[in-house]
């Protein structure tokens, strides 16, 4: 074999080793893991510092979902030397955020207990009745504290501790693969909770508009003047314009639900109007341009001129957190969707709506089509059996 084959061979292996997940498996003390989260002193360099409010946590990001007496059994496992698993932190490759020293490394696996040891630290809560104490020996707290040897010796208690480091080559859905396989052996992941952390760099445009729109319990840096005008038609319409009941749950459903709107107004597809991760997550990396949000817009302000007027309850149930049910409103999002609506069978559809208000045995045979059969699914072929009911009205 010649000098250049194995030249390329060479290369070929080097790139795709590279290209690997890089793993870092140590000890660290909870010291040191509170000074990173909460860097007391500044003197934590920012590559160094570890967030847990990131976009893999479940639950609200400040409290996680872990209960208080969860919180007490992860302290009294520590001081005992109880197994308590591995704590892993992720930062992405220097090609994605400038510098490998520029971005924080973010809690991808045990975030509850990474919380834990922070507010036990800070105070938030007590164990046997006893708080943490002051975090400088000098200084004051009002309140019954553990001994300083016990304060001491939990300061000192190490744990396992891995560090990843993503490589310029490996895939978008790197993380949110990670995120899934340490997460679903206990409590399954949320659809929310993995779009979520497959937009942890907060650099995917669906995701950023999904996380404006709904705003609250949503931090973002993105802004447009016709989301923010089509959001408070959806706020007139579906929380009877008070914009703090459209929000965010505590497994991001409302947020991946607004993905599925944005996703198939800017495909056409219905079969992507869906909050499910494994439906929509190929379209997740689509860089969104002026034209995309006029589509996106244009479709979701003609969705909301028919639900003005026709959303009664008896027909499309009830509004979780300003967020209507898909099944119940896809059979008028369906031709929206698809571009096929016209102006003629768009004025139908909406008296249509309207005299099921009084037409109890017209509601009652939509219902049947709507949720009969297909396990409950809401699919392509219960939309067409429901646009020719309407048709044929």
């Amino acid at each position: 074999m010649s000098e250049m084959v194995w030249s390329i061979l060479i290369c070929l292996v080097v790139h795709n080793y590279l290209s690997m997940v890089q793993l870092t498996t140590s000890q660290i003390s909870l010291i040191d893991i509170y000074k990173r989260i909460t860097n007391l002193e500044g003197d934590v360099d920012f590559g160094e510092k570890i967030v847990i409010s990131s976009e893999f946590q479940r639950g609200d990001e400040e409290t996680g979902v872990w209960s208080l007496e969860a919180k007490r059994e992860y302290i009294n496992s520590l001081e005992n030397n109880y197994p308590t698993g591995l704590i892993s932190i992720v930062k992405p490759h220097i090609s994605t955020c400038g510098s490998n020293r520029s971005l924080s490394y973010n809690v991808i696996d045990g975030g509850n207990r990474t919380r834990t040891i922070r507010d036990f630290f800070n105070n938030k809560f007590t164990i046997d009745g006893l708080f943490f104490g002051s975090y400088y020996e000098e200084d004051k707290f009002e309140g019954e504290t553990i001994s300083i040897t016990r304060r001491e010796a939990l300061k000192a208690k190490c744990i396992a501790f891995q560090t990843i480091r993503l490589e310029r080559n490996d895939p978008p859905t790197t993380i949110s693969e990670m995120f899934t396989r340490l997460n679903t052996r206990s409590v399954p992941l949320s659809s929310g909770e993995l779009i979520k952390s497959h937009g942890w760099l907060k650099n995917k445009n669906i995701i950023e508009i999904a996380k404006f729109f709904i705003s609250n319990g949503w931090e973002t840096s993105y802004d447009n003047d016709l989301v923010s005008y089509i959001r408070n038609q959806w706020v007139d319409v579906f929380c009877d314009g008070d914009p703090s009941i459209l929000k965010e749950g505590k497994r991001c459903d409302n947020m991946a639900m607004m993905c599925g709107y944005i996703v198939s107004a800017i495909t056409g597809d219905f079969n992507t109007f869906d909050k499910r991760y494994n439906k929509i997550k190929n379209h997740l990396e689509i860089v969104i341009t002026p034209a995309h949000i006029q589509t996106i817009t244009t479709k979701l302000a003609m969705f909301l001129n028919i639900m003005k007027g026709t959303f009664i309850r008896d027909v499309f149930g009830q509004v979780t957190q300003g967020m209507p049910s898909r099944k119940t409103v896809a059979p008028v999002w369906y031709k929206i969707c698809d571009g096929t609506l016209s102006p003629q069978f768009q004025d139908k559809m909406k008296r249509f709506f309207k005299s099921m208000v009084e037409d109890v045995d017209l509601r009652t045979k939509y219902v049947a089509i709507r949720d009969g059969g297909s396990n409950g699914e809401t699919t392509i072929g219960k939309m067409g059996k429901i646009i020719d009911m309407i048709e044929n009205w």
